[in-house]
């Protein structure tokens, strides 16, 4: 949004968050956007910018790879993400 729009900046934030009850325990990374009310699995906000396999997604995301909360927090988003594959 440009400078001169006279409109506040929309936050956007990602967040570690513990996963459902009904699944196994744990933490995934989510993303709150300005015009969707509930979080989103980074793994398809990753897809909807055309970023759309799961190992693209893992080289962006994680630059550790012994880091194992890390790459457990992402295969919970990528878990989620499962049914979307494309950008469509």
């Amino acid at each position: 949004m440009g400078d001169h729009s006279g409109r506040p900046p929309q936050q956007f934030s990602v967040k570690l968050t513990a996963k459902e009850k009904s699944e196994k325990k744990g933490q995934t990374l989510c993303a709150r956007l300005p015009i969707i009310r509930e979080d989103v699995p980074i793994a398809i906000l990753f897809r909807a910018l055309n970023v759309c396999s799961d190992k693209q997604i893992q080289d962006m995301m994680i630059y550790d790879e012994t880091d194992t909360d890390m790459m457990e927090a992402l295969r919970a988003s990528l878990e989620q993400a499962g049914e979307v594959r494309t950008q469509e």
